[in-house]
């Protein structure tokens, strides 16, 4: 994988908005072309599964304006609590607290991160701290420092910890698999990049 995608944290920032809120027209277009510059610049062969499955669901969905009617639909069911059972809450409390609880350990510990990076939520913004598109904002923003970074180290190891799970939640529920290729892309981004991480780690030692 090139430093560009793991180091600098383009793909990050980029899977950030994936997340973050339905796709509008002009967000689905950044989003195309986004998919075709990570193709272009990484020859890592673990992120090819989760972006064809993007590509694949993308393919599938009727022209705008009713592809982004679809995928809002999706997102909305999938991440909102909308779909009742068939919800993936996007919070990593929901994958590490017993029994899902919300505004867990990772909450709590995501806020301070933020706290130090200088980052706030946007105004309206009434998500928990831990949500997976603010997480990935988060390691975005770390791996653009230069140098080596324990806070960097250690949200990745959270979540290389949970994405597995949200992953294989999303492709059970995710009929349609565009947000089910997002997460597999995440998950195969998060553990293609802690060997380096780790290893920096133990220079640091």
């Amino acid at each position: 994988m090139t430093p560009l995608l793991v180091g600098g944290g383009v793909l990050w920032r980029w899977l950030s908005g994936v997340f973050a809120a339905p796709l509008d027209a002009t967000s689905l277009q950044a989003c195309r072309t986004g998919m075709d510059e990570i193709e272009a610049l990484c020859a890592d062969p673990t992120l090819a599964p989760g972006l064809r499955r993007m590509r694949d669901a993308l393919a599938a969905l009727p022209v705008a304006p009713a592809c982004v009617a679809l995928l809002a639909h999706d997102h909305t069911l999938l991440f909102s609590g909308a779909g009742g059972p068939a919800t993936v809450p996007p919070y990593e409390s929901a994958f590490t607290e017993p029994g899902g609880r919300l505004f867990g350990a990772a909450e709590t510990r995501m806020r301070s991160l933020l706290a130090d990076l200088g980052l706030r939520l946007a105004p309206g913004v009434v998500e928990p701290s831990d949500h997976i598109a603010i997480e990935f904002l988060a390691m975005a923003e770390l791996s653009e420092a230069a140098g080596p970074s324990p806070r960097r180290t250690e949200l990745l190891a959270a979540l290389c910890n949970w994405l597995p799970a949200f992953r294989d939640a999303c492709l059970v529920r995710d009929s349609r698999g565009f947000y089910a290729g997002a997460a597999m892309l995440a998950a195969a981004l998060a553990a293609a990049a802690w060997p380096a991480a780790s290893q920096e780690t133990l220079e640091e030692c």
